[in-house]
């Protein structure tokens, strides 16, 4: 009995960390994606003028649903990219200017660990990519 109790330990050691672990991973990834849609959708509606404005507000609002989703201190590895678009406002926004190209990228990344015991998994990279398109 003891024997068995020995080696069965682990194993179930590692399939309940492993699926703590898994789950987690799941866990950042939509919150990822959440905090991405939620930067593209304000964006979207309240452009900023400078090309700086567009990536804070970009970061702050991802941070924010990853740090409420996952805490502090696994957002630390966060990349965030922002490609606006080549025009700014207020021109962006003046009716009579047109042909202008509204569209914008948004590309976020988090370096994701996985911490199970008695085995080691490899270092993944969360992503996740919107489009998205100015309406003034």
């Amino acid at each position: 009995m003891a024997v068995q109790t020995f080696l069965l330990v682990p194993v179930l050691a590692l399939v309940v960390f492993g699926a703590y672990a898994i789950f987690g991973a799941m866990e950042a990834k939509q919150a990822l994606h959440h905090g991405a849609y939620q930067a593209v959708r304000y964006l979207t509606l309240n452009p900023p003028s400078s090309q700086r404005g567009w990536y804070d507000v970009a970061e702050e609002l991802i941070r924010a649903e990853l740090v409420a989703q996952v805490g502090e201190e696994r957002t630390r590895l966060l990349r965030v990219q922002v490609t606006p678009p080549l025009t700014l406002p207020p021109q962006l926004c003046d009716p009579d200017f047109t042909g202008a190209d509204k569209r914008f990228v948004i590309e976020a990344e988090l370096q994701w660990g996985f911490d199970v015991p008695f085995a080691r998994f490899p270092t993944i990279w969360l992503r996740e990519r919107y489009e998205g398109q100015v309406q003034c």
